[in-house]
């Protein structure tokens, strides 16, 4: 999260926002609306089905990964942070609709924030925003 997301999810709260003016400006900011803004997790990439189903989320030591395939095949499974750096990778031949756990992944050493999880499959790409407290 940057700080600019703070300052437009503060912005957005105002109790003016619709329409700012030049004596209240945005308005009075509504911190909890902003939290949610800004914390809101939000489908990244819209298939007409999920491939891949992340649980819990936010986590705080471990996801479960429910892929969603037709077929057997490759599954390629990628873990970015907000800057878009490759924090972690694996590929692995899975069969139909398989669930995956990264208890073998320590994800407890991740700092809290936002994250991106990308699963390709021959059926497509997923890519699901994850949040670690």
């Amino acid at each position: 999260m940057k700080v600019m997301d703070i300052y437009y999810a503060i912005r957005e709260s105002g109790s003016n926002s619709d329409d700012p003016d030049n004596f209240m400006g945005w308005g009075i900011p509504d911190f909890e609306l902003a939290n949610s803004i800004v914390t809101t997790v939000e489908k990244i990439d819209k298939n007409t089905r999920d491939i891949a189903i992340v649980s819990p989320n936010p986590f705080k030591e471990f996801i479960n990964i429910r892929i969603n395939i037709g077929s057997a095949q490759e599954v390629d499974i990628k873990l970015r942070n907000m800057s878009g750096a490759l924090l972690f990778q694996k590929n692995m031949r899975l069969n139909v609709s398989s669930d995956i756990t990264s208890a073998g992944w320590d994800l407890s050493k991740l700092a809290s924030g936002i994250y991106f999880l990308q699963v390709t499959t021959s059926e497509g790409v997923d890519v699901e925003q994850i949040i670690k407290h």
